[in-house]
């Protein structure tokens, strides 16, 4: 394997590309470009809980995309993994590396509100949900009765 290809599946980088796309490029770049009147304007007071919200989110989706490539050697995205993980952050959300990149979406947007970001951030909520659903019916039908136990024990945000 390639040094480029170790590093794109990386839990350290694939988690760090999607905070540096999302604190540094897109929300600022969509705050510059939205109307004045739909800025809210970069407010102290949000600016800091939103770093430590996006921060939240890169550890939350590092430690959860590092455990998931533990267990299971090499997962493509996409792909159902051949073991199911419930350990270490698993045991508190279901869906750790989606909880992850939602929190640096929803901290990027308490960095540089604007209607344009409130209304993507929304869309992307949404999906992602929907697309968590999808995962957990391949899961149950991988997993059958043990995915099912762990359904009920662990929240699938928090």
């Amino acid at each position: 394997m390639s040094l480029m290809e170790k590093l794109q599946h990386s839990p350290l980088v694939l988690s760090l590309f999607y905070l540096l796309l999302f604190t540094l490029f897109i929300s600022p770049v969509i705050y510059a470009m939205s109307p004045a009147f739909t800025r809210i304007g970069i407010l102290s007071y949000l600016f800091v809980p939103g770093i430590i919200l996006a921060v939240a989110g890169f550890y939350i989706r590092y430690k959860g995309l590092k455990e998931l490539l533990k267990v299971n050697k090499a997962v493509e995205q996409d792909s159902i993994p051949k073991v199911l993980v419930t350990k270490g952050i698993y045991t508190y959300s279901r869906n750790p590396a989606y909880l992850g990149l939602m929190l640096i979406i929803l901290g990027s947007l308490l960095m540089y509100p604007n209607l344009a970001m409130a209304i993507i951030t929304l869309l992307l909520f949404v999906s992602f949900n929907s697309w968590v659903k999808e995962e957990e019916r391949t899961l149950s039908k991988k997993f059958g009765k043990a995915y099912l136990r762990y359904k009920r024990k662990t929240h699938r945000w928090l």
